[in-house]
């Protein structure tokens, strides 16, 4: 049995293949959004909901091999997966975008310090996690959430204060020209977004930023040993 953690288009690629290859696969996903993109299969067990630590245990204890395909920026999710696979001897293999960042922040803390001393409107392409350090009274009327349109999503924005205007629901990747016409529609001056490589659009939304003279903040990825790591799919593939 392998399991596959999912969460990025890259995990759908590996499960799919893994299929075709006739291995019994379980599908981990951290919402019913990500399971729901599965078809059925009768070598395929899918999870649709984010797990502790301790529930992970009980999931993999009949797995041989971790494949961990999860966003870049999933950092506790793949802590933990290493931890339990050393623990319990199971094999980990990461997959890990290509990362396209020379430098940038290393925290939401020291956007946002740096925010506060602008003016201007400001775009998040950074998802739906860490929202709440971006609401605060003294920056949340110039902020634009860009986030996937599930009901949960836009109930949090919502519950964190963003209006119905300042909500953009919409699932990406976006091409450059998507990009513009939305920076310029809401006249943004500040892009905040993730190195979440070229499956994710990042080269697309820097373009697009470059092009309108909008300054960019990016938060750099986590610093984590994930030991084995592949950052071409093929390669990954060929150990199968």
């Amino acid at each position: 049995m392998i399991a596959v953690f999912s969460g990025t288009s890259d995990g759908r690629k590996v499960v799919e293949n893994l299929l075709e290859k006739d291995y019994s696969v379980t599908c981990f996903n951290a919402t019913p959004y990500g399971g729901e993109l599965y078809q059925p299969h009768k070598n395929l067990t899918v999870y649709d909901k984010k797990m502790n630590k301790v529930e992970l245990v009980t999931k993999l204890k009949n797995v041989h091999k971790v494949v961990d395909c999860t966003h870049p920026y999933a950092q506790v999710i793949s802590q933990n997966l290493i931890d339990i696979c050393k623990d319990f001897e199971i094999d980990y293999m990461r997959y890990e975008r290509p990362d396209d960042l020379e430098s940038g922040y290393d925290s939401y803390e020291s956007i946002v310090d740096q925010l506060l001393k602008t003016s201007g409107n400001i775009l998040l392409t950074t998802g739906s996690n860490n929202l709440e350090y971006f609401n605060q009274e003294t920056l949340i009327e110039r902020v634009y959430c860009r986030v996937l349109p599930t009901v949960s999503v836009i109930k949090k924005c919502h519950d964190l204060g963003f209006s119905p205007k300042q909500i953009i629901g919409m699932q990406g990747p976006f091409d450059q020209g998507l990009n513009q016409a939305i920076f310029k529609s809401l006249d943004i001056k500040h892009l905040v977004t993730k190195s979440s490589g070229k499956a994710g659009g990042f080269k697309e939304k820097m373009d697009a930023a470059k092009a309108l003279n909008i300054k960019t903040y990016v938060l750099s990825r986590p610093n984590i040993d994930y030991g084995l790591t592949y950052d071409n799919l093929d390669n990954l593939l060929r150990e199968f």
